[in-house]
């Protein structure tokens, strides 16, 4: 092999190394308990992260075998990969990015429609998110764990019992049951935290995300200067054998 088919090598092994930080993205939104009741983008994380790592692994094995289809394939699926990485980067940043304290539509339409809140609710519920002592999710947990504390309730007994020592008209007020399967999962304040406990969690993705799709068009870039270069030099060898 030359010297240039080994750099192409090197570059795709990179490559490779580069979508496990995707991948790892995408495994670590799924089991964080805020992110793991609303992510409809875990899936399209991790399977995007695996897709790259195959076509990495392809372009290796076509920079050190000398298989020159496999470059091919390569060259040809990586820049339709890392614009499908860049959407999904520029997706996530439109519906997190912060506009005046409010949130995206898209991100109140995943809590304002009753079935996909049902199925939220269900998941928070099962999940640790309330009786667990490790305040990870501050924002979750005040907003669905806990009356909001304009409601005046007074805490009577560690299984939040609680009575209220005002009356009120406030809807959260309202919504809010003593029992562990309603505690305040219906109240708007939970709606909120686990929006702003989502959007906090994705803007980390996201960075992971750009950083990754900054690399991997930088390592592309290479591979097609270097692809350039050894078919340049095979193209002279062939000339030197052909004349001398």
């Amino acid at each position: 092999m030359t010297m240039t088919g080994n750099i192409v090598g090197g570059i795709n092994m990179v490559t490779l190394f580069i979508s496990m930080p995707i991948i790892a993205t995408g495994v670590y939104l799924s089991t964080q308990s805020d992110t793991l009741c609303l992510n409809p983008l875990q899936w399209p994380i991790i399977l995007l992260g695996v897709v790259i790592l195959s076509i990495s692994i392809t372009g290796c094995v076509g920079a050190f075998c000398r298989m020159s289809w496999l470059l091919i394939l390569y060259l040809i699926a990586m820049p339709i990969l890392i614009i499908l990485l860049l959407s999904l980067t520029s997706f996530i940043y439109i519906v997190t990015v912060k506009s005046s304290g409010d949130y995206s539509d898209w991100m109140k339409q995943q809590v304002t429609s009753s079935s996909k809140w049902d199925t939220i609710k269900t998941c928070l519920i099962s999940s640790d998110t309330c009786t667990t002592t490790i305040t990870r999710f501050p924002s979750l947990k005040s907003g669905c764990c806990k009356p909001p504390t304009r409601c005046g309730f007074t805490f009577v007994a560690p299984t939040a019992t609680a009575t209220t020592t005002m009356s009120t008209v406030d809807r959260d007020c309202l919504l809010w049951g003593n029992g562990r399967m309603e505690l305040c999962y219906e109240c708007r304040s939970c709606k909120a935290g686990l929006l702003q406990s989502v959007r906090r969690e994705w803007r980390k993705a996201d960075l992971v995300l750009i950083i990754s799709s900054a690399l991997l068009f930088s390592m592309y870039l290479l591979s097609c200067v270097a692809y350039r270069r050894d078919k340049t030099d095979e193209l002279f060898r062939r000339y030197i054998h052909g004349y001398t």
